[in-house]
């Protein structure tokens, strides 16, 4: 086994790092009347933070660079299979909770970036979850019932036309990501 260039305590402040460098932790506000009118007699408002019902500030980490592997990587100074090799537990087991930390924090960037697109395409972070992050439960999953025509009698041929059928059907009805673009989940 090669030597590792980090130490568990190095890996850690350097993924750290990285996190802290591309993040920002900002106060969640909402606008709240102030009482006041402008000339228009529009109500004026202000920025305020909110609390939750404990009466704690809510706060949110905000990205202002889309933190990604390959960032990661580049940050760290290693290629991505040296990432690989990092995050398989049992040739560094002592690097296990630093990358399943790491992980945790991409995942729940694009989750994130799923949740609150207002309307934007959604299938770029998607695709990236179910092709990245399947072992997270995001794999992409397509049943296909054929019906009273699919019986185990069915030929090889009959079950690839029928197939063949279904996936024109889709393409016409707006892909597998329901756009229009039948191609668009394999390029995210």
């Amino acid at each position: 086994m090669a030597k590792s260039r980090y130490t568990a305590v190095g890996l850690r402040k350097a993924v750290e790092r990285y996190f802290s460098g591309i993040c920002r932790t900002a106060a969640v506000t909402e606008p709240v009347p102030t009482g006041e009118l402008d000339r228009k007699g529009r109500p004026i408002f202000e920025e305020q933070p909110v609390r939750n019902d404990a009466g704690e500030l809510i706060q949110r980490v905000e990205y202002l660079v889309p933190p990604t592997v390959g960032g990661l990587c580049q940050a760290l100074g290693i290629s991505r299979q040296t990432w690989a090799s990092y995050a398989d537990d049992q040739k560094h087991p002592e690097f296990a909770e630093t990358v399943r930390a790491a992980r945790d924090r991409l995942v729940a960037y694009l989750v994130e970036q799923t949740l609150l697109r207002d309307g934007r395409d959604t299938k770029g972070p998607m695709f990236v979850l179910a092709q990245a992050y399947a072992d997270y439960g995001f794999g992409v999953r397509h049943e296909i019932e054929l019906g009273p025509r699919a019986s185990e009698a069915m030929s090889m041929r009959d079950k690839q036309a029928a197939l063949q059928e279904i996936a024109e059907s889709l393409r016409a009805d707006g892909g597998w990501w329901g756009d229009g673009d039948a191609d668009a989940g394999a390029d995210g």
